[in-house]
């Protein structure tokens, strides 16, 4: 059954068209869509409730097939592969411009598996450089040790900024309001954020000059005026009594970043000894933030559909993965760890994973048949084996007696 299901994903626009093969040329194709669409056309067919969903189907098999780019992706990649196009085409002309994609699919899914592998390899570059750092084999400067990170925080700014720029650009000559702020320009801050932290670590550990929990005043800064905000958009949302959904976001957005701050604190007071008290326990606030996400995403999860809902689970699986690293550091920082092997080995592995089943995609997708010219089955084609399957070859119950042996005059 999948086997023919497969084959008729491949026919199915041709055999919508009347058209005999698959390599028939562009003026076949032209023709026949004429044909049909006038024979098809709801103004010639009163009274016919079925000729409007026949004409629509004509027009759209057209579209496809009177496309040469489409037609190559149908005939190559199939039904799916072309909804897969057709999103790409409809990402690239959200971006703003002329709309057209710079590089075909294929290629731009090779570049954007190169650029995701570069991220991948330099965070396991760094994640070896501070595991050889941590164990004592070798007393290099962190500042220098985090060089890996240095360029994905710098790469990942320099992306976010430009997404910041075309959204706000987008959000502009579609007329509404550009000075608002998008996924982009977060993620563009919390990226500054980050890499101020990570430049007053490097600062705190090599020179010791600065106290450790100086390293999280920029992402304090950055939750306090999160926070700020939350509480701002939560009150005019109460002022406003119109949208409860809006209020339950903003809500649980200052929730969030309540806990953040609360965790933060409990960290630079630990780090200055000002707290005695285990690690495990301190991190009570990141628990409950990776619980409430994790409880989140599986709601979503489960009261929503298709692509919704895959981004919803992999998003709850992302976050119960996060609890072993959080578990294991706080083990590592209590001294019930002995090594730090156990927090750094699993990130280390993912990445191993990844790199195979990155270069099994790009296989799979460059080992992809070239179309050929074939014979398009009739629309009610039944596979050989099928039909042998309905209807089987074996002797009828009774004998197949002639007219004249019944006795039935003709």
């Amino acid at each position: 059954m999948l086997d023919a299901r497969r084959h008729g994903e491949r026919f199915r626009l041709y055999q919508t068209l009347e058209l005999p093969r698959t390599d028939a040329t562009h003026e076949e194709v032209k023709r026949a869509y004429k044909k049909l669409s006038l024979r098809h056309h709801p103004d010639r067919n009163p009274g016919d409730d079925g000729a409007t969903g026949r004409f629509q189907a004509v027009v759209s098999a057209y579209d496809v097939l009177g496309s040469a780019e489409k037609r190559h992706i149908y005939d190559r990649y199939g039904e799916q592969g072309l909804r897969v196009f057709e999103s790409y085409l409809a990402f690239a002309a959200a971006g703003g411009g002329d709309g057209k994609p710079p590089l075909a699919p294929v290629s731009m899914l090779a570049v954007l598996c190169g650029v995701a592998s570069a991220a991948v390899l330099l965070a396991a570059a760094q994640l070896g450089l501070l595991l050889a750092r941590l164990s004592g084999a070798t007393d290099a400067p962190l500042s220098l040790l985090a060089a890996p990170l240095w360029l994905l925080l710098a790469a990942s700014a320099c992306g976010a900024h430009t997404a910041a720029r075309s959204s706000r650009a987008a959000r502009a000559g579609e007329g509404r309001h550009a000075s608002g702020r998008g996924a982009p320009s977060a993620l563009l801050t919390a990226l500054l954020a980050a890499a101020a932290s990570l430049g007053l670590a490097c600062a705190s550990v090599d020179g010791g000059r600065l106290a450790p929990s100086r390293a999280l005043l920029p992402p304090g800064a950055l939750t306090a005026w999160q926070a700020a905000r939350a509480a701002a958009r939560l009150r005019r949302a109460l002022a406003a009594s119109s949208s409860p959904g809006e209020a339950g976001r903003a809500a649980s957005q200052l929730g969030a970043a309540l806990l953040r701050g609360s965790q933060l604190a409990l960290a630079a007071a630990r780090l200055d000894g000002a707290l005695r008290c285990s690690w495990l326990l301190l991190s009570a606030p990141a628990w409950l933030l990776l619980l409430g996400g994790l409880g989140a995403a599986a709601a979503h999860a489960a009261a929503s559909h298709g692509q919704q809902r895959h981004a919803a689970a992999a998003r709850a699986v992302g976050l119960a993965l996060l609890g072993w690293p959080l578990l294991a550091l706080c083990l590592r920082l209590d001294g019930a760890i002995a090594s730090w092997a156990p927090l750094l080995a699993p990130p280390l592995a993912g990445a191993a994973v990844y790199f195979c089943c990155c270069c099994c995609v790009c296989g799979v997708l460059t080992a992809a048949p070239q179309p050929r010219g074939r014979d398009v089955p009739p629309p009610d084609h039944i596979p050989v084996r099928a039909a042998q399957r309905q209807q089987p070859d074996r002797e009828p119950l009774l004998p197949r007696y002639g007219s004249e042996g019944l006795g039935v005059e003709v």
